[in-house]
C-alpha cells in the first residue's frame, strides 16, 4: 500500500511539474506575440526616420514659367526659390507657409517664397481667401494679409473680411471687401488656376525648390540643408 502511495504521488508531483512548466511556456509565448504585435505596430505607425525611403526631387524644366504667375516673399535676388502651389484654406499650405516665413524673417538674403494660387474646388473659402490676398496686394499688403488668412482658417466664414483686413494693416479696408465681393476677374488667381494645370499639380501644398520639384512637402530641416548647400556653391541635388 505504501508503495502504491509513493507511486501515486510521484506521479502527481511529475505532473504538476509538467503543469507549471506548461503555464511559464504559455506566459513566455503570449508575452513575446505581445512584443512582436507592438513592434510591428510601432513600425506600421511610427517608422523609423532612417527606414523612411529618401525622396529624391524631380528638375522642374518649366518651373520659372509658373513663377512669373506667382507673388514672390522676400527679396528677388534671394539665393533659393521656392514656389509654392497654394490653397489658403489648406491647412498643410499653412503649415508650410508659417515655416517657410519664419525662414525667411531669420535670413531674407537666402531665401524666398512665390506662391501661385491654385484654390481646391471642394473647399469653401479657398477662392475668396485668394481673392481677399490679391485684393491686400493692390495696396500693397499681400504678405501681411497671406499671414492673416492662414492664421484666421478656422476663422473663415466667421470673421468679416473688413476684420481681417484691418488686421493685416490695409490701408482702405472698405475698397478690399468691395474687390473681394466683386466678380472682376483676378489676373493672378487666373494664371495660378492655369498654371496648375499645365504644371499637373494634383495636391496642395506642391513644393518646387530652385527648379526640383517634391512630390510631398520637403521638411524644414530639408529646406534649410538646400540653402546651406546652394550657400556653399554646392548642387541642390
Amino acid at each position: 500500500m505504501q508503495t502504491l502511495r509513493r507511486t501515486i504521488n510521484a506521479e502527481e508531483a511529475r505532473h504538476s511539474q509538467k503543469e507549471r512548466a506548461y503555464n511559464v511556456l504559455t506566459v513566455v509565448t503570449g508575452c513575446a506575440s505581445f512584443i512582436m504585435v507592438g513592434l510591428l505596430l510601432r513600425r506600421e505607425f511610427f517608422p523609423s526616420p532612417n527606414t523612411r525611403a529618401i525622396e529624391v526631387p524631380t528638375l522642374d524644366s518649366k518651373w520659372q514659367n509658373c513663377a512669373r504667375v506667382g507673388t514672390r516673399i522676400g527679396r528677388p535676388d534671394a539665393s533659393v526659390s521656392i514656389l509654392v502651389f497654394s490653397d489658403l484654406e489648406c491647412p498643410f499650405c499653412r503649415r508650410l507657409h508659417q515655416a517657410v516665413d519664419s525662414m525667411i524673417r531669420e535670413d531674407s538674403a537666402g531665401l524666398s517664397m512665390t506662391l501661385v494660387h491654385s484654390p481646391i474646388s471642394g473647399h469653401r473659402f479657398a477662392l475668396p481667401t485668394a481673392r481677399a490676398a490679391e485684393c491686400a496686394r493692390e495696396q500693397g499688403k499681400f504678405a501681411q494679409m497671406l499671414s492673416v488668412l492662414f492664421t484666421s482658417q478656422d476663422s473663415l466664414g466667421l470673421l468679416g473680411w473688413g476684420t481681417l483686413a484691418n488686421r493685416a494693416g490695409v490701408p482702405d479696408t472698405s475698397q478690399l471687401v468691395g474687390c473681394q465681393r466683386s466678380d472682376r476677374k483676378l489676373a493672378a488667381i487666373e494664371k495660378g488656376q492655369s498654371a496648375t494645370v499645365e504644371a499637373k499639380v494634383s495636391g496642395t501644398p506642391t513644393v518646387i525648390i530652385n527648379g526640383w520639384r517634391f512630390a510631398t512637402p520637403p521638411s524644414t530641416d530639408t529646406i534649410g540643408a538646400i540653402v546651406q548647400r546652394v550657400k556653399a556653391n554646392r548642387p541642390v541635388y
